[in-house]
């Protein structure tokens, strides 16, 4: 296992830090560190978002099971539609990096 310093990224940055070299293929560590990335935020989102609405229940703001429920705009569809598209194209931006470093 060798250690490698992704220089774009804050130390510290994560939940492992630093990350380990796993594959001899660069392409999989990419893979396996977008993974791991994709969880942890996927993690963050989803309790924050539960603690979230368990909040605006507790005070009335908020029914339970109306996020559920929830049925959005068509304006609103088309904004989430675009934010989504900018989500994965930021997810797979790792992926690029690493080919066009391998490219140079």
């Amino acid at each position: 296992m060798v250690k490698f310093e992704d220089k774009e990224r804050a130390e510290g940055w994560g939940v492992i830090g630093n990350w380990e070299k796993y594959f001899n293929d660069p392409a999989l560590d990419r893979l396996a560190e977008i993974t791991i990335d994709l969880a942890t935020e996927t993690w963050t989102a989803m309790d924050r978002q539960k603690i979230t609405e368990w909040i605006l229940e507790s005070k009335g703001y908020l029914q339970p099971n109306e996020v559920d429920d929830f049925q959005p705009t068509q304006e609103q569809e088309a904004l989430l539609t675009e934010q989504r598209n900018q989500f994965i194209s930021q997810i797979f931006q790792g992926l690029l990096r690493n080919t066009k470093e391998s490219a140079e």
